[in-house]
């Protein structure tokens, strides 16, 4: 395990360090960022959005690292509990097979923990008027996660009425500990056994401590290729019509390190000229995965992704909007069962020789199924 402070700092080293690397080779625009609007340990899996990576010459190579952290919070009582942030690297190798042809990898490496972000999120709630959703009711800093699937049943098992009557006034207890659950057996009257896999088609709701979710963790994501293909080149205001394969090879460092199973996805992207200064990109991706189960959630077979994007150009400086929807990432009449929505926006910079991307994301409409605040970091060159 890396301590989670640990990293950060060696990730702050690395990417200062690489600048300086980069200087003397060449890049061109890139539009891609490489940003997880989705996070494993919240929705288990994660859609294959669509790329927006621009155009490769035959023979040409890029190298891009790029940086995320991402804070998490989610919960709805007795039913779920998401709460923790998460560092994700990426490095990305591109290669131009031909004039509209192209290859990619991406190999990304994650920690996961309680972060530091929280003091900071709930003070710019505060200043804002924006709820807290009750994140200050607990423990900051601390990582953990929970499905409970029947939790609503609560009310049915408990052999104390009052207790039932409190438990929509008072804290959950967190972390949260199996006691917390109904006081009586699992088997009652006239429900038969709850444990049976024909009722509620669930087993029993599992404490953080049994999901091993507690702590901090950390290692190397599954791996993403990725095919691209260009096919029609722009026109006037018309800047070109891509399409790609994408496959994401399952994670060897543990349940929610990274998406769960193998998945594959194709897209479509495009993007227009508005006017002089103004571009606008669209995309859209279709995601099926081959883990369709996790513990008691029941996860879709595939999901349906939206990515639309506006840069703006300065003398200087590009400036740039983007909106990220995808369909619910769970079988659940719970906020899992909701499609994720998120904003982002950032500018990007040519220097030199280098390309360097950055920006914030912000969740909104729906804060089951999307990360709370994130911020991204990208840089490229030729090689």
């Amino acid at each position: 395990m890396i301590h989670w402070r640990q990293s950060r700092s060696a990730l702050q080293f690395l990417l200062c360090n690489l600048a300086l690397i980069l200087s003397p080779f060449s890049a061109l625009l890139a539009d891609e960022h490489d940003y997880p609007y989705a996070l494993a340990f919240q929705t288990v899996r994660t859609p294959l959005l669509p790329a927006t990576e621009s155009a490769l010459d035959a023979g040409e190579v890029r190298f891009r690292l790029s940086a995320a952290w991402a804070n998490v919070w989610s919960i709805q009582d007795e039913r779920f509990i998401v709460d923790g942030e998460e560092l994700r690297t990426t490095a990305t190798l591109r290669y131009g097979l031909g004039d509209r042809l192209q290859v990619g990898m991406q190999m990304p490496y994650i920690v996961q923990g309680g972060g530091t972000m929280d003091s900071f999120l709930e003070g710019f709630h505060r200043a804002t008027g924006v709820t807290q959703g009750g994140r200050d009711r607990f423990a900051r800093n601390t990582f953990n996660v929970s499905y409970e699937p029947y939790g609503k049943y609560y009310a049915l098992l408990d052999d104390d009425p009052l207790r039932t009557y409190l438990r929509r006034f008072t804290p959950r207890p967190y972390p949260r500990q199996s006691a917390a659950g109904p006081t009586a057996p699992l088997v009652g009257f006239p429900f038969g056994d709850i444990r049976d896999p024909l009722f509620l088609s669930v087993r029993r709701p599992l404490s953080e401590e049994d999901n091993g979710a507690s702590g901090k963790r950390s290692g190397a994501g599954g791996p993403r290729l990725q095919l691209i293909y260009r096919l029609l080149q722009g026109a006037g205001d018309f800047n070109g019509l891509q399409a790609g394969l994408i496959y994401h090879m399952p994670g060897s460092s543990g349940a929610l390190l990274d998406s769960l199973g193998a998945a594959a996805g194709a897209f479509l992207s495009g993007g227009w000229q508005l006017d002089e200064t103004l571009q606008m990109q669209l995309g859209l991706s279709y995601t099926r995965f081959s883990q369709h189960e996790f513990e008691s959630l029941r996860l879709p077979v595939d999901q349906w992704s939206l990515r639309l994007r506006g840069d703006y150009q300065l003398r200087w400086l590009g400036l740039f909007a983007e909106y990220v929807v995808f369909t619910a990432p769970v079988r659940s009449d719970t906020e899992l069962g909701r499609s994720g929505h998120t904003l982002g926006l950032g500018f990007s910079l040519q220097s030199g020789e280098i390309h360097y991307q950055a920006g914030v994301a912000e969740n909104f409409l729906n804060y089951g199924t999307t990360p709370d605040f994130g911020l991204f970091f990208s840089v490229e060159r030729g090689i």
